[in-house]
C-alpha cells in the first residue's frame, strides 16, 4: 500500500538524518 511505503520512507529519511547528524556532531566535537 502507498501509505505503508510513505511511512517507511519517512522513517528511513528520519533515521538517515539522525545518522548524519550524529556524524556531523562528532566531527564538530573533535
Amino acid at each position: 500500500m502507498p501509505g505503508s511505503v510513505d511511512v517507511e520512507c519517512v522513517l528511513d529519511c528520519a533515521h538517515i538524518r539522525q545518522y548524519f547528524a550524529s556524524i556531523i556532531g562528532s566531527f564538530g566535537l573533535t
